[in-house]
């Protein structure tokens, strides 16, 4: 895999992002299939992770996810060493820190998404310039059942539906969590890795449900 930085064309000095270029034929494993009639997984072979069906009317879509709280497992889980060598005081300069160590992860995980083509790895939000979740977002995703519904009507101009988690949350006592909440209140919360799905019009949590969950428990928004 190659990449390079992505700048704002009238920010040349801007940071925007990765594009990553998967050059060779890569079978991916975590996919994103179209099952008729109207159905969509989210899984590796050996494992689906959520269904979703689209509406008769086609105004959202009902989701199924997994009950199970076992992580999807997409990429390694970050350690401590990781945080401090990556986060800066620079919010800019840390989140091209956790671009590129989300492309590593990505191109050695055997859980990867990542197939032959082009690819953004970007600091915002799918379509819209904000670099951080708003704790609504947060929120409603670490509600929303393991049976549910997408509701694409519901979503205004300028904003986007909660994201889609692949798993259960954990519970609060959870040391992860605990961990990850310290870092929240440090300033220091790794990104969230999340996945584009057009089919959902929505995102999908790869990566840091339960630093999620963690900026959700101490009310901060989340990278």
């Amino acid at each position: 895999m190659h990449w390079r930085d992505l700048v704002r064309r009238r920010q040349p000095e801007a940071w925007a992002g990765l594009h990553l270029t998967v050059p060779a034929p890569v079978r991916p494993a975590l996919v994103v299939s179209v099952c008729p009639p109207d159905r969509i997984r989210v899984g590796t072979e050996e494992r689906p992770m959520l269904w979703a069906r689209v509406e008769p009317d086609y105004f959202g879509v009902d989701l199924l996810r997994s009950a199970s709280p076992a992580s999807p497992a997409i990429i390694p889980p970050i350690t401590a060493a990781e945080v401090r060598a990556l986060h800066s005081d620079d919010p800019v300069r840390t989140a091209a820190a956790w671009a590129r160590h989300f492309a590593r992860a990505l191109t050695r995980s055997d859980r990867s998404p990542l197939a032959q083509g082009e690819w953004l790895l970007q600091p915002t939000l799918h379509g819209l310039e904000r670099a951080r979740m708003p704790l609504t977002l947060a929120s409603d995703a670490l509600a929303r059942p393991a049976v549910d519904t997408l509701d694409w009507s519901s979503v205004t101009h300028g904003e986007c539906l909660p994201p889609v988690l692949l798993r259960a949350p954990s519970l609060a006592t959870d040391g992860r969590v605990k961990a990850w909440a310290r870092q929240a209140r440090a300033g220091s919360l790794p990104p969230v890795l999340l996945m584009w799905g057009s089919g959902l019009q929505a995102h999908v949590v790869l990566d840091g449900h339960d630093r999620l969950q963690a900026a959700v428990q101490e009310g901060a928004d989340v990278p």
